[in-house]
């Protein structure tokens, strides 16, 4: 940035402050004595472009204003970092009004309008805001110190204010994303929490499927046993008393079948021998005369015969009925027989009895439910002790008689009784702990699809944590990369100044020093050709330390303007010739313009400078006058 036109009113000392033509080249020296005006100038510059000055800003701008005066007014004009040209116009008034309007040069429309408006477009222009510019282009009357490694100018100057503001929103990309997971990790363990307490068990379903599986199965095969038992024991004591019978009438249905046979033999052999006479002596006769007597004459004997031998062939078939009948009740004997012999079986009520057992144990086992612990206790020792007595014993001596049908019903009825019971008591058992156990694996089911749910929260928990953890790190990593590129540019940055520092300090010191070094915590070191060896800056006299300076702060404005690509810019030193011996001076003044072709118009406000040394636009300020109006050629 350039400056081409300064005007002002009633700021500060001037009530009239005109400077223009002003050389975009060159040294352009403001002298006079003190109170003549000298830092005013500076101070309007520097009030014009940003809106406040070196010393005063917020409520103290009122004193800007000229003593006696409401309000006051300044006009600059300046080359931006584009070539353009451009005009600022400010103004302030007693109450802390202020205006600001920013134009293109010749043109009437303002580009932005208002103070801080106008200020941010300006710094844009230039490429730099107020505090670079104070600590780089503009030196105020007696500041010439040593810069703070941490300020934001050298910061800027460094070219790491872009990284540092990337490194800080990395930083809270990075905090944000570590909170993000420190959420889902909470959501992960209340989720896992919520999952214990759940205390699921995936095994616990199918093994109570199976259980209820079984004891259904068992229920069933059990309920049909006691229908068939039941059923075989009503045939048995319906059919018992005929069985009975049947062993009497089968003796008599054999003899009278036999009987009756000859019977019919012996009437058709007498017919035959009365229709065809054939003498057999006395016996003959006697046979016939009985037959006749008994029948009813000697034409009965066949119908006789025929009766007989049909009544012979009836009790044959009644035989062999009562025969297949015995047959019938010996298969249903030894059905029931067999039946009864399963029931008696040591193992057949027992693993029923286990089964219950088991299923009652794998209910206890995830249920507080009392119902269950209640309705199946297990047996007490002695009723243990008492079933496997009743399950070795056996209760099969019975079991020859009932294949004889000699066991009267109501004997056998009290032989399986109890057993019958204790199966009918089982099956109602079994029955109502299969309710409990599908409640059960229905409770198990709802338990398992919270798990699952429980577990479906916890798995996206953890992969969005695994992408969580993957952000995170590369936030991390490229942090760590910025502080190193951070570092290296700070490195650069050291390494610039002191080259760039270097190249002035002999020429403004007459050669008497040409090295120096600079920490990152912008300490100096100067190399003194007469010791042989870096002395600390403090060594040195006031004098020689604020050429140095002079000849830092000339490097560090080379480096923004560097870093800000602002083009061609403009200095502005207030008094950096104090200390300065007349010799000092002029050796500082002639090597001025040679230090750096970005740097071209050079500012000098002195006391009083060498008319003949300096070569320049010379702005002579006098302390009775309130109006300086010059035109430079």
């Amino acid at each position: 940035m350039i400056l081409t036109q300064i005007k002002a009113q009633n700021i500060l000392k001037y009530s009239t402050l005109e400077l223009t033509n002003l050389p975009a080249t060159g040294l352009i020296g403001v002298n006079g004595r003190n109170e003549s005006g000298k830092t005013s100038i500076g101070e309007i510059i520097c009030f014009g472009l940003f809106g406040r000055t070196f010393s005063l800003h917020g409520d103290n701008l009122a004193k800007l204003i000229k003593w006696g005066q409401t309000q006051c007014s300044a006009d600059l004009q300046f080359i931006g970092k584009d070539n353009k040209h451009y005009r600022v116009v400010r103004h302030l008034d007693s109450n802390l009004v202020h205006g600001a309007q920013l134009f293109e040069k010749d043109n009437k429309e303002p580009i932005v309008t208002g103070s801080k408006q106008v200020s941010e477009q300006i710094s844009r222009l230039i490429g730099f805001e107020y505090s670079e510019y104070i600590e780089s282009f503009y030196l105020a009357q007696r500041e010439l110190r040593t810069p703070s490694h941490n300020s934001k100018t050298i910061k800027v100057m460094a070219g790491i204010v872009p990284l540092e503001e990337i490194r800080k929103e990395i930083t809270r990309s990075l905090a944000e994303e570590s909170n993000t997971i420190s959420q889902a990790e909470l959501g992960i363990n209340e989720a896992q929490r919520d999952l214990d307490n759940l205390k699921y068990d995936p095994d616990r379903l199918p093994r109570l499927e199976d259980y209820s599986r079984q004891c259904e199965k068992q229920a069933d095969d059990k309920s049909n046993f006691i229908k068939q038992l039941n059923q075989e024991l009503a045939d048995y004591r319906t059919t018992f008393s005929f069985a009975q019978k049947l062993q009497g009438g089968r003796i008599c249905a054999i003899v009278a079948s036999l009987v009756a046979c000859f019977l019919s033999l012996e009437f058709l052999a007498v017919w035959w021998w009365v229709n065809h006479p054939i003498q057999t002596g006395a016996l003959r006769g006697l046979i016939q005369k009985v037959n006749i007597f008994v029948v009813g004459g000697a034409d009965n004997l066949g119908l006789a015969a025929a009766i007989t031998f049909g009544t012979s062939v009836l009790l044959a078939a009644l035989f062999i009925l009562m025969i297949k009948k015995e047959q019938s009740q010996k298969s249903k004997t030894a059905t029931l027989k067999k039946l009864v012999g399963i029931l008696s079986a040591e193992n057949f009520i027992r693993q029923f009895s286990d089964c219950l057992k088991q299923s009652a144990k794998a209910l206890q086992a995830g249920t507080n439910d009392d119902q269950v612990s209640d309705q199946f206790e297990l047996e007490d020792a002695s009723a243990r002790d008492h079933a496997e007595q009743e399950n070795q014993k056996g209760d099969t001596s019975f079991l020859p008689g009932i294949s004889q049908v000699n066991v009267e019903p109501a004997q056998l009825n009290d032989l399986v009784h109890e057993r019958l019971e204790k199966m009918k008591l089982l099956c109602e058992r079994a029955v109502a702990q299969l309710a409990l156990l599908k409640r059960e694996c229905e409770r198990e089911r709802q338990l398992g699809e919270q798990a699952a749910d429980y577990q479906s929260i916890i798995d996206q928990f953890n992969d969005k944590l695994s992408g969580l953890r993957y952000q995170a790190g590369v936030y991390s990593q490229a942090v760590e990369l910025l502080d190193k590129g951070m570092i290296h540019m700070s490195g650069r940055f050291n390494s610039d100044v002191v080259n760039d520092t270097a190249r002035a300090i002999p020429l403004f010191t007459n050669g008497h020093y040409k090295h120096l070094k600079i920490d990152d915590q912008m300490k100096l070191k100067i190399f003194s050709n007469e010791k042989h060896d870096f002395m600390d800056f403090e060594e040195l006299s006031s004098g020689t330390q604020r050429q140095i300076m002079l000849a830092l702060r000339l490097a560090m404005s080379q480096k923004l303007i560097h870093t800000a690509a602002t083009g061609n810019q403009f200095v502005f030193f207030d008094e950096p010739f104090a200390f300065f011996d007349k010799e000092r001076v002029l050796s500082t003044l002639k090597a001025l313009p040679e230090i750096s072709k970005d740097i071209s118009q050079i500012w000098i406000v002195a006391q009083e400078i060498d008319r003949d040394a300096f070569q320049g636009v010379d702005i002579r300020c006098q302390a009775e006058q309130d109006q300086l109006i010059i035109a430079a050629s």
